[in-house]
């Protein structure tokens, strides 16, 4: 009878240790976060091009962030849809992907999912060239100059039309063939006496 309520105590203890490291490694295989803040810039890239908000909340839900706008237009974004998101953070970029879980009309907000995966740039691992004359260019066959570029991008100046989210085809000093990229941002400039606009653009992956 002893021998018999040892064993289903040692077994009873068997199991509740199993238990107990199964919620250990359960929690270890958890995704954990990344280290976000409101108000941190992001940029958002979809089926409908690119473009640039910022983060607005952060809770258990989720990461909520700003309409974006285009031109002033709110950006159409749909629950459901993937982006592949780009937060800047001191010394770097977060790069992860998500979907939209719901749009609050009211707030003018997004949310998105935490991202499961995700992988962290250090700007200092791409060095920024500076150049000293400004390279001259072709961007989408208009007249251009490079300001400065990386490898995973560049900052023009053109008198080609861009508008956020745009893509670019133009010559580059470092390559044989011209480069394709995505518009991130564009600003008016000038280009000698002509109105122009000033473009950060990504370099494509292909």
């Amino acid at each position: 009878m002893e021998i018999n309520q040892s064993f289903w105590g040692w077994l009873a203890g068997l199991f509740a240790g199993s238990f107990a490291l199964a919620a250990v490694f359960s929690r270890l295989r958890r995704p954990r976060k990344p280290t976000l803040d409101t108000d941190q810039v992001v940029r958002l890239y979809g089926v409908s091009g690119a473009s640039r908000t910022r983060i607005a909340e952060l809770d258990e839900n989720g990461i909520r962030i700003h309409v974006p706008l285009n031109l002033g237009t709110p950006v159409l974004m749909h629950p459901g849809e993937e982006y592949r998101v780009e937060v800047s953070i001191p010394g770097g970029i977060i790069h992860f992907r998500t979907r939209v879980t719901s749009r609050d009309a009211e707030s003018q907000t997004i949310l998105m999912h935490w991202p499961t995966q995700w992988v962290m740039q250090n700007r200092r691992e791409q060095p920024r060239v500076h150049l000293m004359h400004f390279q001259a260019t072709l961007v989408n066959d208009e007249p251009g100059v490079i300001m400065d570029y990386s490898a995973n991008g560049a900052k023009l100046i053109t008198l080609a039309e861009l508008n956020s989210g745009d893509m670019v085809r133009f010559e580059h000093p470092q390559y044989d063939e011209p480069v394709v990229g995505c518009v991130l941002e564009v600003v008016p400039s000038s280009l000698g006496t002509r109105r122009a606009t000033q473009a950060r653009v990504q370099f494509s992956a292909n």
